[in-house]
């Protein structure tokens, strides 16, 4: 039967209120599978943490979820793409998730001095950069600090001696290759509050303070190393 145009819009406009109720019944439902990064996931791993620490806890929901973004990869592939894409939203959430939990559990109650590097290069900012390349190339330094007027000021890493190079040659000062030092830390400083500020800052290497003197620094190799030897003690 013919109907007339208004009619029609009408029954769209009804129909309206009930496909928006399925889409969020649709995503309520997702959002309570026991997978990273759905809340389902976090609920899961509270129930775990009961029974085991916080990172075995993750460990384990980290499986889950990998079996679940597996499920709907291989869905995806033959019935409908926009399940990979889901896949993979759920396979790096679980594992961004479970590398930001191990990281803190390994690293956690110790301070930066417990991962400091007291062997260390500094610069003088109007040295000139070739300076800077006979040390990237003669050891295992990547990342040196750089004092200018008697203060350590300014960090310089391989990128910056890279670029220096290409952009001003070897013989200009290592000052013009170098970036501001953002901030230093002191030697109590809880290791996560500085890794984090590192990442905040967006910095690789950052000096350690006691009673006003640098005693070493501390870069992310090194707490990734860190890290490492600490999961291997646990082991």
């Amino acid at each position: 039967p013919h109907i007339e145009d208004g009619t029609a819009f009408r029954l769209q406009a009804s129909t309206l209120p009930f496909m928006v109720m399925i889409a969020n019944v649709f995503l309520g439902g997702f959002n309570l599978l026991p997978a990273f990064p759905m809340d389902g996931g976090r609920v899961l791993r509270a129930l775990l943490a009961i029974r085991m620490n916080r990172e075995r806890a993750t460990a384990a929901a980290l499986k889950i979820a990998t079996v679940f973004a597996v499920i709907f990869g291989v869905y995806g592939l033959f019935n409908n793409p926009f399940m990979v894409f889901i896949a993979l939203f759920i396979f790096l959430g679980a594992r961004g998730e479970y590398e930001s939990v191990r990281t803190e559990f390994f690293i956690s109650g110790y301070t930066a001095k417990d991962a400091l590097m007291t062997r260390y290069t500094v610069l003088k900012a109007d040295a000139p950069l070739s300076e800077a390349v006979s040390l990237l190339l003669s050891g295992q330094e990547t990342r040196f600090l750089v004092e200018k007027d008697g203060a350590v000021c300014m960090i310089l890493t391989k990128t910056d001696i890279i670029r220096g190079l290409d952009e001003r040659g070897k013989e200009s000062p290592i000052a013009s290759s170098a970036s501001s030092l953002t901030f230093s830390a002191p030697s109590n400083m809880l290791m996560q509050e500085l890794l984090d500020n590192m990442r905040k800052e967006d910095v690789s290497l950052v000096p350690i303070t006691e009673d006003g003197e640098i005693i070493g620094v501390v870069d992310l190799d090194n707490i990734s190393e860190f890290q490492l030897i600490r999961m291997a003690q646990k082991r």
